[in-house]
């Protein structure tokens, strides 16, 4: 499991103080960034390949609301590892506990078209 840390600023939240609901995706893919770039992947690096790492599909449950200026972590985890495809599961935790759980399928592709991942990225799914 990865561990992210940020904070709910200014520009995340409605008038009322609570986070944006389309932030939250924003939170998940930085986490997952920082997950892949701590394993020494960087995203600049797949796209100079022609390769791309994409969210072929998301559900996410926003159980608590997140509010200004609180710590925000996001734990993200590997479900299920296929051939091209990943299942992941990311947990946004705010000061009141567990505010939204995801479950995202990323998908590996060139050109557009699905691939198998390549060795350094399998066995960071696998690790």
């Amino acid at each position: 499991m990865h561990t992210f840390t940020t904070r709910v600023y200014l520009e995340d939240v409605d008038a009322g103080g609570i986070v944006y609901h389309a932030n939250y995706l924003k939170y998940a893919e930085r986490a997952r960034t920082e997950w892949l770039a701590g394993s020494g992947i960087r995203h600049a690096q797949v796209m100079v390949q022609g390769a791309a790492i994409i969210v072929k599909s998301l559900f996410i449950d926003y159980l608590l609301p997140l509010r200004l200026e609180q710590d925000v972590r996001i734990d993200t985890r590997v479900v299920k590892s296929g051939g091209a495809s990943a299942e992941l599961e990311q947990l946004i935790y705010g000061h009141a506990g567990l505010c939204a759980r995801l479950q995202v399928e990323l998908v590996h592709t060139v050109g557009g078209k699905p691939v198998r991942w390549s060795e350094p990225l399998k066995a960071i799914l696998s690790a």
